[in-house]
């Protein structure tokens, strides 16, 4: 009689190890239950462990006789139709569900008819119900007996697959893998060769080898496709390697097909949320969010909908040129969504610090660096999870760098300072560690523009010390650090040391691969002949002055021009230094600088005036005094004016520019000068002078 049964299902829910009766050592006991003491069989165990030769040959026959011979052939038929009708009981209670009457009639087959050709179908319909009653290790004994006594019986295969699945149910993960290696061994062909697949790749899978778990997936997803449809601990482990494999189309049709099938499956919130992943690295944004929004309304007390509130607000952070109106909270406003997972108490912890750590960053890319570093503190101050808590620390020192540039962006040089002094340790690890000379340099300038020279000068060098050791040497920076070094040399009085300072800076910048204009050359030759001009040295400032000419940026140079000219005007070189006062005065006109104009035409007229060509003089002075001129200025202007009109025999109007500076000045030397220039032009204008002695 062929043998009908069903195949329970197997999931990878683990009961506790429960220990029941030994079906092996006290199965004797069990016949007491069904017969009379005189009808006691051998027990089971003992039937178990006969050999497959006793079980299939017949037993011997008595001496050959016509009445034994007769009685023999009787009881046999009788044995036989006694043996399936037990046996179709059995069956039939089993069909029904009723257990205890099913395992009654197998067990009442086995101790009674031991030779019969049901006993291999009762050992695995036996097995079956210990199954379903949760006495697994009794389950396993039978069909581990079951295989070994019927090697060749078409349900031995499957009877191997259930002793694995048990110990896998178990926990007994390594034993199941070998089991089931054995049976893809044994039976490569078979039909559940595929199904064995899945099971060892569930095996390795969860001990760790997900290499090896990747080859037997794959197998079975080629032979079986339809297994995850009925398995979803196997679809979530397949769809979970192909996301990490970024074989994301595959991984995305595994979980909305999970998702589908298995809604209630114990995973569901992470099978979406890792859906919403799958969309967002596709750049499906709309559809992530979407997937994210809906783990949050569907499983809203579950880690998934919190991992997916966080992740929703950081493609909020991301994208948010994408939000509008109809959009989910936490994409609008994702500063305020993590704020919300902080601040609720039911927030698992970890995704609380992840939320703090997110928020930081939401907040540094909003530039709201002292914010953000508030935050990371309080973050900090929590001892989080490792990871978070390295993360979060870099991130401090990060915001610090930021927000020290943002106030040096401001001007806030005092705030760069404090930011600097308070929080040295973080920021030198920081920068030391990423290498990062410019904030250096910005903080020494923070001090150089306060007037705190020694500090600036150190972290100048510090920085120095830092391109130097840089395989490939950042091209602009390092001549800026020289020039700053040299100018504060400069105004330390410290000339030669800044004449070396900014020789370094003109030729390293004359060596660098940068392809921009030499624009630190330029205003380092110009400081060189600043500081000569300083110490008297005419000549060589000229010298430094025109080489920085040669270089000058467009619309640049007037300052030097005019300091060209002076020099020029203290070595008694007055028709040069006419020139480089109006090409000054020519390029300041292009620049629309009006103090540095009118400086420029006062210089030129100066040196006309001394050249006695007072017509262009004149003209000079008075453009001069037509621009913003300081009150010093404007006193001398006028007087020179007045001298120009007196050489041009002016006289009337030269003592009305001269009474203008009576009434217009505020110093007390000027009416003194002015009264003798007057009472100078009256005895000039006299008849007296004229008339002969």
């Amino acid at each position: 009689m062929s043998r009908k049964k069903s195949s329970p299902t197997l999931t990878n829910s683990r009961p506790q190890k429960g220990l029941s009766l030994c079906l092996i050592l006290l199965f004797s006991c069990l016949t007491f239950l069904f017969f009379p003491l005189h009808h006691v069989a051998a027990p089971l165990s003992s039937f178990l462990i006969q050999s497959e030769a006793a079980n299939s040959s017949p037993a011997p026959s008595p001496s050959p006789s016509s009445s034994s011979s007769s009685s023999a052939s009787s009881s046999s038929a009788s044995s036989s139709s006694k043996t399936s009708q037990i046996f179709e009981q059995a069956v039939s209670a089993w069909q029904s569900s009723h257990l205890k009457a099913a395992q009654k009639g197998f067990e009442e087959l086995i101790f009674r008819y031991p030779d019969a050709p049901q006993v291999a179908d009762s050992l695995f319909y036996l097995g079956e119900i210990y199954e379903k009653q949760n006495l697994l290790y009794e389950a396993q004994a039978l069909y581990r007996q079951f295989a070994e006594r019927y090697p060749n019986h078409q349900s031995t295969p499957e009877a191997l697959i259930r002793q694995g699945e048990i110990s896998y149910r178990l926990g007994e993960v390594k034993k199941a893998q070998k089991i089931f290696k054995q049976i893809l061994f044994h039976y490569p062909n078979s039909s559940l060769a595929p199904k064995v697949a899945f099971r060892l790749g569930d095996c390795l899978y969860e001990s760790g080898d997900t290499a090896s778990a990747r080859l037997y997936y794959d197998e079975g997803m080629k032979r079986l496709p339809s297994y995850l449809d009925e398995h979803p601990q196997t679809a979530f482990n397949i769809g979970s390697l192909y996301l990490q494999d970024k074989r994301l189309d595959q991984a995305l049709s595994v979980f909305l097909a999970l998702g589908k099938n298995h809604p209630k499956f114990e995973a569901a919130d992470k099978v979406l949320t890792f859906c919403g992943d799958i969309y967002a690295e596709q750049g499906k944004i709309a559809e992530a969010v979407l997937a994210y929004q809906r783990v949050i309304e569907s499983y809203p007390d579950s880690i998934g909908a919190q991992v997916s509130q966080i992740r929703m607000a950081d493609l909020g952070v991301e994208y948010p040129q994408l939000k509008n109106s109809s959009a989910p909270p936490a994409f609008r406003d994702p500063i305020a969504a993590y704020r919300q997972m902080i601040q609720r108490k039911n927030t698992d912890p970890v995704l609380a610090q992840l939320a703090e750590y997110k928020l930081a960053l939401a907040l540094q890319k909003k530039e709201e660096h002292k914010e953000a570093i508030g935050v990371l503190r309080s973050l900090l101050a929590k001892a989080p999870k490792e990871s978070i808590q390295q993360g979060g620390l870099f991130a401090l020192k990060q915001e610090l760098v930021n927000y020290i540039n943002q106030c040096f962006q401001r001007k806030d040089y005092l705030g760069v300072i404090k930011l600097y002094e308070e929080n040295k340790n973080l920021v030198d690890s920081f920068l030391q560690q990423q290498k990062t000379p410019l904030p250096y340099f910005r903080i020494a300038q923070s001090y150089q523009n306060l007037r705190f020279y020694p500090p600036a000068i150190q972290l100048y060098r510090q920085a120095k010390t830092m391109i130097d050791g840089q395989e490939k040497a950042t091209d602009s920076l390092s001549p800026q650090i020289n020039f700053q070094l040299g100018w504060i040399f400069f105004q330390t009085e410290e000339y030669q040391k800044a004449i070396d300072s900014l020789k370094q800076a003109v030729s390293q910048e004359a060596a660098s691969s940068n392809s921009t204009p030499p624009r630190v050359s330029f205003f380092a030759l110009s400081l060189m002949g600043d500081i000569c001009r300083e110490r008297k040295d005419y000549p060589t400032a000229i010298s430094y002055y025109q080489a920085s000419l040669k270089l000058r940026p467009p619309r640049q140079g007037v300052e030097q021009l005019l300091k060209m000219g002076q020099c020029y005007r203290r070595l008694g070189k007055i028709s040069e230094a006419i020139e480089s006062f109006s090409e000054a005065v020519n390029l300041a006109q292009g620049e629309k600088e009006q103090q540095v104009l009118a400086q420029g035409y006062l210089y030129l007229a100066d040196c006309q005036y001394q050249a006695e060509r007072y017509s262009e003089a004149l003209v000079n002075y008075r453009k001069a005094q037509g621009l913003s001129l300081p009150p010093q200025d404007r006193d001398w202007v006028l007087y020179q004016i007045g001298n120009c009109l007196l050489k041009e025999a002016k006289p009337k109007a030269a003592g009305e520019t001269f009474a203008k500076i009576k009434a217009a000045t505020q110093d007390p030397i000027w009416p003194i000068i002015v009264d003798f220039k007057e009472s100078e032009i009256n005895w000039e204008s006299s008849d007296t002078r004229r008339k002969p002695l």
